[in-house]
């Protein structure tokens, strides 16, 4: 809750729980991806952060609040990264922000551990002519204290057609994949790609060529096992991964796109998670 009218907004039906988030306070609001976050594992040097990246808006649109009438309508969004150390009790958030001015049109990010323990967060770009040539693209950066700073934003060889995308390690393989529209101009041909340093990206497998917007990746657990182990690798599926994504006729569809021809690689930490488990 903030003084900005946040608190105004009633949600019914949701169990909800609130979190000790004070930089709130600065700003109208702030939105979770959308998609997952992560709690980073044993190959990063803070096991057990959860590390989360947020959208926001420094002036509150209309709809988000009861007090619309004496509110501009203009939004003005940024990007952030927020982490817990201590089970989501409290939260901070990364000294990097994007852009740093708080003005643009960087929008929904997403973010996943890299193999080697880094954190990189990966972000939808608006029509921007200077940055991204005119046409929609996405930027991303590399965090390697867990989240809490990151190096400068640079455009990847993703292209988009303005939507939301999804990023996840898959640790069998100690790869970075990522799914969204595969084009310029509609949210349709959804693809599965992967990546080894999260900038330059190979396809993977088209997950469907028809309608294909807003998506969520997964890690399966092997056939016999109810969920994914360890972020390590022992007992995730190494041959598959799970896509919710929005399809044709507004429904939600699950995927499930093969991943085992990917050819697993090593992390400059050495780490490598064992390809044992084939469904």
């Amino acid at each position: 809750q903030a003084e900005d009218g946040i608190r105004d907004v009633a949600v019914t039906g949701v169990q909800t729980c609130a979190l000790p988030i004070s930089f709130l306070g600065q700003y109208a609001g702030i939105f979770p991806g959308p998609g997952n976050g992560v709690v980073l594992s044993k190959r990063s040097k803070f096991p057990g952060r959860y590390v989360f990246a947020g959208w926001g808006v420094t002036t509150l649109h209309k709809r988000w609040s009861s007090k619309a009438p004496q509110r501009p309508v203009v939004e003005t969004n940024y990007d952030v990264v927020y982490f817990s150390d201590d089970g989501g009790k409290t939260y901070s958030t990364s000294n990097t922000r994007w852009p740093a001015n708080m003005t643009g049109i960087f929008d929904e990010p997403t973010v996943a551990e890299t193999r080697n323990g880094d954190v990189v967060i990966n972000m939808r770009m608006g029509n921007d002519a200077i940055l991204c040539g005119g046409k929609h693209c996405r930027f991303a950066a590399v965090s390697t204290d867990g989240g809490r700073s990151f190096g400068p934003a640079a455009p990847t060889s993703l292209i988009s057609p303005g939507c939301q995308g999804s990023m996840m390690l898959h640790p069998p393989s100690n790869r970075v994949l990522f799914s969204n529209p595969h084009t310029l101009s509609a949210r349709v041909n959804g693809v599965l790609q992967y990546s080894e340093d999260a900038k330059t990206w190979k396809m993977v497998e088209t997950i469907d060529s028809g309608t294909f917007a807003y998506s969520c990746l997964s890690l399966l657990p092997v056939s016999g096992t109810k969920t994914p182990g360890s972020a390590d690798g022992a007992s995730i599926n190494a041959t598959h991964v799970g896509v919710l994504y929005e399809g044709h006729s507004g429904l939600l569809l699950l995927a499930r796109p093969s991943v085992g021809h990917i050819s697993p690689t090593y992390g400059t930490n050495g780490i490598k998670s064992p390809l044992v488990h084939q469904d």
